[in-house]
């Protein structure tokens, strides 16, 4: 009696929720109450980007370097080859939109770059919920997938990160590339991406994979057009690594690795203590929906398809434990949670897809966000407490 009292409750809450859904740019509303609701849990601490307080702005060097590559981007500076600065040498598209734009003080650069950035989070919201919408037919499904995403770190890096992070905007670009496989401006967002972070190169690998649906490659009837809707992006890491070959040669910019410049395997034993929480934290209770939708492929021998999405994923996985920011290095995993949704939507009912996103959200919901870097972990403050915070 308690199982069927249970599932007539999720019934209802399911028919309900997509009944309020039923109105017209169902997804742009959606879209735009994660937008504030994100905002409101992370909100950034815009006083202290303004602040000539040295004690407070602690984003200045960032944000002088960003600056600098604005006014000059080709040129090569020689910072220590540990620090942040050093390592954002390739990093171009956000410093020359900078650049194009018709401001030059310092201040007011940083607020129109961080002005894209939450553009970006809106845009990131809405091709999410369309994507989730093309996976699963389901609107409430797709709504509340949105919302458990905008109260964990991968939703709160539009707004809450002010330190000339801009992996928002790289994520932005890349589900736009997914939602639009065969159009020119799906490849030149999908190559775009690649000059904000390096991270967006390994990212992209899940990208690819969502784009030419890997399993159905040795099949015959389907290798002409999965080769055909791969080549442009394949054209787009050539191009990019033939240009970044190119600057390195021609101006000498170069980014530092290895252990002993905080970036290299090394440190995954200096912060083994910390990875764990780390890692858990970076999806929360997203790993159940990644869980069980690889096991969903995976019943469904979908075994090639399940083994790259894994190798890829898990790259990404080293790669972030072996830098001090694990959580912004793995949210860049984030494309599999789509792989995930699909193979539960083809493996089960509407009504229990809807279960598991709820039981998503609520643990995301339960579940304070916070970043991990450096051995610290840093709680995202949600607004009323930012707003105590400045008054007291």
């Amino acid at each position: 009696m308690n199982q069927n009292f249970l599932r007539t409750t999720l019934i209802i809450w399911h028919n309900q929720l997509n009944l309020g859904l039923a109105i017209k740019h169902w997804s742009w509303w959606t879209a735009l109450f994660c937008f504030a609701n994100s905002l409101f849990w992370a909100f950034p601490s815009y006083n202290r980007i303004v602040s000539k307080d040295p004690q407070i702005n602690d984003y200045n060097s960032f944000w002088n370097r960003i600056n600098e590559q604005a006014d000059h981007p080709l040129t090569h500076y020689d910072y220590p080859p540990a620090v942040h600065e050093a390592k954002i040498s390739f990093r171009l598209l956000m410093p020359l939109l900078a650049r194009f734009s018709p401001f030059k003080d310092l201040n007011i650069r940083m607020a129109y770059l961080f002005f894209i950035q939450h553009i970006a989070g809106f845009f990131f919201f809405l091709f999410l919920i369309k994507l989730a919408w093309r996976y699963t037919q389901d609107k409430a499904t797709s709504a509340l997938l949105a919302i458990a995403i905008s109260v964990t770190y991968l939703g709160h890096c539009f707004f809450y990160e002010l330190f000339g992070f801009f992996d928002g905007v790289a994520f932005t670009l890349l589900l736009i590339s997914v939602y639009y496989p065969r159009a020119w401006w799906a490849v030149l967002c999908f190559f775009l991406s690649f000059w904000i972070d390096e991270r967006a190169v390994l990212a992209s690998g899940l990208i690819f994979l969502l784009l030419t649906e890997p399993e159905n490659i040795f099949r015959k009837e389907h290798f002409k057009s999965i080769f055909l809707k791969a080549f442009p992006f394949l054209v787009a890491y050539v191009v990019y690594i033939t240009i970044r070959k190119g600057l390195e040669l021609k101006f000498g910019l170069t980014v530092p690795i290895g252990t002993e410049h905080d970036a290299g395997l090394g440190l995954i034993i200096q912060q083994i203590r910390t990875i764990p929480l780390a890692t858990f934290l970076s999806y929360e209770g997203l790993w159940i929906l990644i869980i069980v939708g690889i096991y969903a492929a995976w019943r469904k021998h979908k075994r090639l398809e399940v083994s790259l999405y894994m190798v890829a994923f898990f790259i990404i996985m080293l790669v972030s434990w072996s830098v001090w920011d694990v959580t912004r290095s793995l949210v860049y995993g984030f494309p599999v949670i789509l792989f995930c949704l699909r193979q539960v939507a083809l493996s089960t009912t509407k009504t229990t897809l809807f279960t598991l996103i709820l039981l998503v959200f609520i643990l995301n919901f339960i579940i304070p966000s916070y970043k991990n870097h450096y051995f610290q972990f840093y709680w995202q403050v949600p607004f009323p407490v930012k707003v105590l915070h400045l008054f007291s």
